[in-house]
């Protein structure tokens, strides 16, 4: 099953259109999709599985099962993904078409672009092109998971930090 996820704040009618118009063109792959509460010129889904908002156990549920996540570049929705040890595909928000306040998402999956299983389509006409990139090299591409903790040398670092009174180093 391949899960597309808008975020909990506001839908994305170009990733949900063109998700939709992938899953027509591929009627052998499962598709659900969380498109988030939609206004009356927000795009409904045709040939997808959806709902507007599902619980998170249900979300969780989703992302674990899920062979492909197809997301917005939020934080939330990479995180999920990169914990549950999934392969994701994001295409940012724009800030000129009035889906988010600025650019931030750009630059949140430019930082994530070299990551092992993080596929970014920089538009929407990219998007059908990168699920199918995604999941030809899902089996050949490890995720990077998420480790539950930071590394020990940080935390060990930022203890010493914090014990030091913010007090620079002689190093």
């Amino acid at each position: 099953m391949i899960f597309v996820t808008v975020g909990s704040d506001v839908p994305f009618s170009r990733l949900v259109r063109q998700a939709d118009v992938w899953s027509k063109g591929h009627p052998g792959e499962r598709v659900f999709a969380q498109v988030g509460r939609l206004g009356p010129a927000d795009y409904v889904p045709e040939a997808m599985d959806w709902t507007e908002m599902i619980p998170s156990d249900q979300f969780d549920r989703k992302c674990a099962e899920a062979r492909l996540i197809v997301a917005h570049a939020g934080m939330g929705s990479i995180i999920s993904a990169l914990a549950a040890g999934k392969p994701i595909v994001i295409l940012p928000r724009s800030a000129g078409l009035r889906e988010t306040r600025n650019d931030h998402q750009f630059a949140t999956a430019e930082r994530f672009a070299h990551r092992s299983g993080v596929f970014v389509a920089r538009t929407q006409d990219e998007l059908p092109g990168v699920i199918g990139e995604a999941l030809a090299r899902s089996g050949t591409a490890p995720v990077q998971a998420l480790q539950e903790f930071a590394p020990a040398d940080f935390t060990e670092r930022l203890r010493e930090f914090i014990l030091r009174g913010h007090q620079p180093s002689d190093d």
